[in-house]
């Protein structure tokens, strides 16, 4: 250090980060310093790389976007040796070859001439000592001088009192009139995350964020991927753009730009995308006044607190189980475990030696894991002291919670305790629990989009809603059966405008079906939609029904805020009669009933006929159907892939829809439809009173549908989101929620209907 003080010359000074800002109150500020990091050294010695490279490695090499980056940081002075070496060499070479590695070779000419100290980093750091060479730099490393503090440690029975006892020592601290940025806790292990954070809130105090936050787990980025399904890359960073959290999220600016370039499909895009995300982390929540993390020596006038000094804890033991082994680490100059196992003792005993005002503490036992003191407690001579919690509390919610625990005890095993009676049962609420969520206010007033689904979601249950779609908990994965309906629907889209070859849609497959037992399933699965255009092929044939459109989007405004939006399969136009009908293809059975949708469910054709009464208002809808494209039964075509649905009862309608109703056929009328199912004549030509609905009862569909979205958006904007499942008759409506684990719904909690003498459709 004494070097450090005394420094006039140009030098260069290699140390942590953390460290750089404390050396620059202690350098001689005449002296010309240039401060570096060891990540500093090493991408300038080596390479650097961005996400240009990783995403090569991924696509060329066939590894997954974590294993990209995890190859891409163990190439540092790669050379062969065995085969797993070899295969990175190659990778190395391909990367070079592409020019995707940023090299520096200019960057040891900043050495020419110059000193370097190396500070706080250990002499035996085989990786930075390698790379200093590589930059021929004169260097050397200045020895971390050990003041000598002694410190004990006090040991205490659980997490939970060596916690309570950490917070009682810090805000005595604070009450003393010791500022709260002056107070550290060294880097803790991981069980001590959700405790200390629990009792941060409970003293209204706040810790610096061990632990940096993944873009993938931040509802922004949630919001972004709900967008990036519908839209183009840039028209929903341009949404996204506008979200109150924009600021967080645009730390993926550059590597969005750099997706853009690329030009993949949906699902690869958006695979990327979720690739990235869950390896870019937010900048951490920073305050005024707050406990820090510290991982070296802090003044003398701080105060540090190091909590769980046990065996594989303190030190951090490190395996040989890394992507490298500790021999090709020897070969490559990289740390072996044994060196990092060594660098992590000797600082850690530096930490301890060279802090005066330290405490630390111990805990025998979390749950059912029991712990052992850490063997520095006999390397430094430390003496075990019985921790004792002292009688003050600083916070009502720690007296509370302790008090209840003391009740718990009583009340289970009878044990009696001196402070089970500092506060009454009704004072703490003990043995009172209320599991009922009501949302969180002024989370709705921004601009929202609404589908069919959405709205079903809401009116299944508005706490499902709100996990789904508020907190964007759900991750944007697509099942086989979602994949196989995308395949599907493509190929019928197509069909309409061309004659299909299945072998044209190979790439899709084995882009979107990754393993040999789900293309097994989809080629099993895929010539039935041969069938299906074949009998659309039919069906249109003999239809008036003869101008189509498929995958129409329409968007509608339902207020000022507030869209709906959806994408109808197949509309099919009878433009003399200025009719039509809507079509929605399913590779999945479904029952759907009419009455269900006073309920506000089975909304989607519904909303559909909605949305086209907008879109085409000069036309009549006269049937909303939905086709089964894929079926188990073996049948006649005849009897196969028909439009289940609600039509209108006008038999001159339907003729024409399929104008083989009521035609002669071996001297036979033809009284039923191959083509629409329950479409049947009476003998006079007129059709069956079961078989159609009246107009009005399907126009009614309508109102029904846009009286639902706008109780829906009401209820959305009045934050209700009430654990309140519907049950209409024997539905498992929960059975398949993903979010029941997490809401402990009661049996109390659900709205239970009735609906009687259903004129269900199974479809």
């Amino acid at each position: 250090m004494e070097r450090l003080n005394n420094l006039k010359e140009n030098f260069i000074v290699v140390c942590p980060e953390s460290e750089k800002y404390g050396l620059m109150n202690i350098i001689n500020p005449l002296a010309h310093v240039k401060y570096m990091s060891k990540n500093d050294i090493m991408k300038n010695a080596f390479f650097d790389f961005d996400l240009k490279a990783i995403m090569h490695v991924k696509s060329n090499f066939n590894y997954s976007f974590s294993n990209s980056k995890e190859i891409l940081n163990n190439l540092y002075g790669i050379k062969k040796h065995n085969a797993k070496l070899d295969l990175l060499y190659d990778i190395y070479q391909s990367l070079l070859k592409n020019d995707l590695l940023k090299l520096n070779p200019l960057f040891k000419l900043i050495f020419k001439n110059k000193k370097v100290l190396v500070y706080r980093y250990h002499e035996q750091d085989r990786e930075l000592k390698n790379a200093l060479n590589i930059l021929e730099a004169d260097y050397d490393f200045i020895k971390n001088d050990r003041l000598g503090y002694h410190h004990d440690y006090y040991s205490y029975k659980t997490i939970s009192e060596e916690v309570s006892a950490l917070f009682i020592k810090i805000m005595s601290l604070v009450n003393s009139g010791v500022d709260l940025n002056k107070i550290f806790i060294y880097d803790y292990p991981s069980e001590y995350d959700l405790i200390l954070k629990k009792y941060a809130r409970y003293h209204n105090i706040h810790i610096e964020e061990k632990n940096k936050r993944v873009i993938y787990d931040l509802p922004v980025f949630k919001r972004f991927l709900g967008y990036l399904k519908d839209l183009s890359l840039k028209e929903a960073y341009d949404q996204i753009s506008k979200d109150k959290d924009f600021d967080i999220f645009s730390v993926l600016n550059n590597d969005l730009n750099i997706i853009n370039e690329l030009s993949l499909n949906k699902d690869c895009l958006i695979d990327a995308v979720i690739s990235i995300a869950k390896n870019k982390y937010a900048k951490p929540v920073e305050y005024d006044k707050q406990i820090r993390i510290c991982r070296s020596a802090v003044s003398d006038d701080e105060y540090a607190f190091m909590l769980g000094f046990s065996i594989g804890a303190y030190p951090v033991i490190k395996k040989d189980i890394d992507f490298l082994t500790d021999e090709e680490k020897m070969i490559l100059n990289h740390n072996t475990s044994a060196i990092e196992n060594m660098i992590n003792k000797d600082q850690l005993i530096d930490f301890i030696s060279n802090t005066k005002n330290l405490v630390i503490s111990f805990k025998y036992k979390e749950g059912k894991t029991i712990y052992y003191p850490s063997i520095l407690t006999k390397e430094l001579r430390m003496v075990e002291i019985k921790g004792e919690l002292e009688d003050v509390r600083y916070s009502f919610n720690c007296a509370h919670l302790e008090v209840a625990e003391h009740k718990d005890l009583n009340m289970m095993y009878g044990l009696k305790s001196p402070y089970m009676n500092s506060y009454s049962d009704d004072e703490i609420g003990f043995m009172k629990y209320n599991h009922s969520f009501k949302g969180l206010n002024g989370i709705n007033d921004n601009s929202m989009k609404l589908s069919s689904t959405k709205i079903e979601d809401y009116n299944n249950c508005p706490f499902k809603y709100f996990v789904k779609y508020v907190l964007n908990v759900n991750e944007y994965i697509p099942s086989f059966s979602a994949r196989l309906g995308t395949l599907f629907h493509k190929i019928l889209e197509d069909s309409v405008e061309k004659e299909i070859n299945l072998l044209d849609y190979s790439d899709m497959i084995n882009e979107n079906f990754t393993t040999a037992k789900e293309r097994f399933f989809v080629r099993m699965l895929l010539p039935q939609v041969n069938n299906v255009i074949k009998k659309n092929q039919m069906m249109m044939s003999n239809s008036l029904f003869k101008r189509v459109l498929t995958e129409e989007k329409i968007i509608i405004d339902i207020d000022d805020k507030t869209k709906l939006d959806g994408r109808i399969d197949k509309i099919i136009f009878d433009d003399e009669k200025k009719n039509l009908a809507v079509i929605d293809c399913k590779t999945y059975d479904l029952k759907f009933s009419k009455e269900y949708t006073k309920y506000g469910l089975n909304m989607q054709l519904p909303i559909y006929s909605l949305l086209l009464k907008n879109k085409f208002p000069d036309y009549e809808n006269i049937g909303i159907f939905i086709q089964n494209v894929l079926t188990k039964e073996d049948k006649e075509l005849d009897d196969l892939y028909q439009l289940n649905g609600l039509f209108v009862n006008d038999s001159e309608i339907i003729k024409r829809l399929d104008q083989e109703l009521g035609s002669i056929s071996d001297d036979k009328m033809i009284t039923k439809s191959r083509f629409i199912a329950k479409a049947k004549l009476k003998k006079d030509g007129c059709l069956d009173a079961r078989s159609g609905i009246d107009k009005k009862e399907l126009d009614g569909l309508v109102d029904i549908a846009d009286e639902q979205i706008k109780i829906a958006i009401k209820r959305i904007r009045n934050n209700e989101f009430d654990i309140k499942p519907i049950k209409i008759d024997s539905n498992k409506n929960c059975a398949y929620c993903d979010f029941k684990d997490i809401c402990f719904m009661t049996n109390d909690d659900i709205n239970r209907v009735s609906v009687k003498d259903v004129d269900t459709d199974e479809i």
